[in-house]
């Protein structure tokens, strides 16, 4: 299956590679300018990995309890962040939601996912609680921050 647009084919072929050869690092920064598709590819990344159907790997299958759960948006093993309304921040509340989450065991033994949507508006807090995470990743946590302007993101 293509990328959920043409003009990420190639980052979508990467990803999907890693994916099937179980070489998916612990986190990604999915990065351009506002509109490229970013947060739908975040969104098809996720799907993906949550998928348990065994003939799709690659891409989800849209029929098992994991893509199932998925679109319900009910997964337990899948944790989305981004400013809260009437706020533009992510505050260090938000991160900590998520630093308990990792915690857990995952529900269905795969990876428990993290997408933070909007990372560039991250307080300072809640930027510094976000690299403790990345610099002591849980097992099978995956994190994907989704950013407009990665340069406002810390260095690290």
């Amino acid at each position: 299956m293509s990328a959920p647009y043409p003009w990420l084919g190639t980052a979508w072929r990467t990803f999907k590679r890693s994916h099937i050869s179980g070489t998916l690092s612990h986190a990604y920064l999915i990065s351009g300018p506002s509109g490229l598709g970013k947060q739908e590819f975040s969104e098809f990344l996720a799907a993906t990995i949550l998928c348990e159907g065994i003939e799709s790997v690659g891409r989800p299958c849209k029929n098992c309890r994991g893509c199932n759960l998925f679109d319900g948006n009910n997964h337990p093993d899948l944790k989305r962040i981004s400013p809260a309304s009437g706020s533009k921040n992510i505050v260090v509340d938000q991160i900590r939601e998520l630093t308990d989450f990792y915690r857990l065991k995952s529900h269905y033994l795969g990876h428990k996912i993290g997408l933070i949507h909007a990372a560039d508006s991250m307080n300072t807090a809640a930027a510094n609680a976000v690299l403790k995470t990345l610099e002591e990743p849980p097992p099978f946590a995956l994190l994907v921050l989704v950013s407009d302007r990665p340069g406002l993101l810390p260095a690290t």
